[in-house]
């Protein structure tokens, strides 16, 4: 999962293991955010700022890559990502923090069987309702349960919004970033 330290990604984290017991490798921007994920319950982290996604996972799972792909970030880390799929793998698309929009080269889908699509969630509520709303209800009883445990990573005041926006523009933010009215 890329983009990993962000507040989706946190909250990805929190489903995947806790809920799924999945292995996850998360993906960040900076050594702080990558030791973030690892207290957070990943079982490993690459900063992709700083080495290749792709060799990172290879030395990590082997030659048969990962399963599935959650990229936030787009541009060379969703490349990257897509060519660290195994054999009828996925990657889903939820956003693009890095600024880029990649093109998917459509014969990597067809020679690993591959699956690339995205993921809108505010769509779901008027597009599938039902889905919607289970979605929800699962969210809010992880939550009860603890087993998703939101992070917040900074909070600003009222008359700090723009320090708040560079903040994360800059790419220095981890979780959620607030704004407090008091």
């Amino acid at each position: 999962m890329m983009a990993a330290a962000g507040a989706t990604g946190l909250v990805v984290i929190d489903v995947a293991t806790n809920a799924l017991q999945a292995k996850v490798i998360a993906a960040a921007g900076s050594g702080e955010k990558c030791n973030l994920v690892m207290q957070r319950g990943t079982q490993f982290s690459v900063n992709y700022s700083q080495s290749s996604l792709k060799d990172a996972v290879r030395k990590l799972v082997g030659e048969g890559g990962m399963n599935v792909a959650i990229n936030m970030v787009g541009g060379d880390v969703f490349l990257e990502a897509l060519h660290s799929l195994a054999w009828e793998g996925r990657i889903v698309v939820v956003g693009f923090a890095g600024g880029n929009i990649a093109s998917v080269p459509a014969n990597l889908l067809l020679l690993k069987n591959i699956s690339a699509m995205g993921l809108y969630c505010g769509q779901y509520k008027d597009m599938n309702f039902p889905v919607f709303s289970k979605s929800l209800s699962s969210v809010l009883r992880y939550c009860q349960q603890g087993r998703i445990q939101p992070y917040v990573g900074m909070v600003f005041k009222l008359e700090e919004v723009s320090d708040a926006f560079l903040h994360v523009i800059q790419g220095k933010s981890v979780g959620k970033v607030l704004l407090a009215l008091k």
